[in-house]
């Protein structure tokens, strides 16, 4: 039986989340429209990310930490309302409906979060798969660490080919890698790195790294 306290919580939460996110996301998305830099535009998105995650497990945090967590519910949360008004307000019918499946609203939102966190599992073991499977290009290598020179960046940045991946990719952030499509580079010489070829790699680099 899973403690309602804990299920008032999630479902609190989860209705806060939706505001929170929203607001977040909009800020970043106002300040992003001011920056040039991709690098920050980068920082930025990713702190939104984390302010998002932080203010959930905050408000999480608060609801469990009442002093009467059983006896508080969503009931609480919503202004009180005469049942008998023949018209209602929706935040009050959506209050009540939330209030009264509850503990299925945080048994959707716990199998969600598993869900994608499984997928992120996956992904994550997919990418592994794919940079060991990678065969490096070692004669584009000494070009391409004068280009990660060129546009100051700082870590180690290696180039490879790959018949997993359909377009130009950048794989990794502690040690990144450029994942080209098998073939791409047939007829090409690493002179040529440097020119229009891989142009759009440079705006990929600086904004991840």
């Amino acid at each position: 039986m899973i403690d309602h306290s804990w299920t008032s919580a999630l479902s609190l939460t989860l209705l806060h989340t939706l505001w929170q996110a929203m607001f977040i996301t909009t800020l970043a998305w106002l300040v992003n429209r001011l920056l040039r830099d991709a690098r920050h535009r980068y920082a930025v998105s990713v702190s939104a990310l984390m302010l998002i995650l932080i203010s959930s497990l905050s408000t999480l945090i608060l609801y469990i930490g009442e002093s009467q967590t059983v006896a508080y519910s969503l009931r609480n949360a919503i202004p009180s309302y005469d049942a008998t008004t023949t018209q209602r307000s929706i935040y009050a019918i959506v209050g009540t409906f939330v209030h009264q499946h509850q503990t299925w609203i945080a048994l959707a939102y716990a199998v969600g979060v598993a869900l994608f966190s499984a997928r992120l599992i996956v992904s994550a073991g997919y990418l592994k798969f794919v940079r060991r499977q990678a065969v490096r290009l070692e004669s584009w290598q000494g070009k391409l660490d004068e280009l990660v020179k060129q546009w100051h960046v700082k870590k180690l940045v290696t180039v490879a080919e790959s018949l997993y991946v359909r377009t130009p990719v950048v794989a990794g952030y502690l040690k990144p890698m450029i994942l080209l499509p098998a073939g791409l580079i047939s007829g090409f010489t690493s002179e040529r790195l440097g020119g229009s070829d891989m142009s759009n790699t440079s705006s990929l680099l600086p904004a991840r790294l």
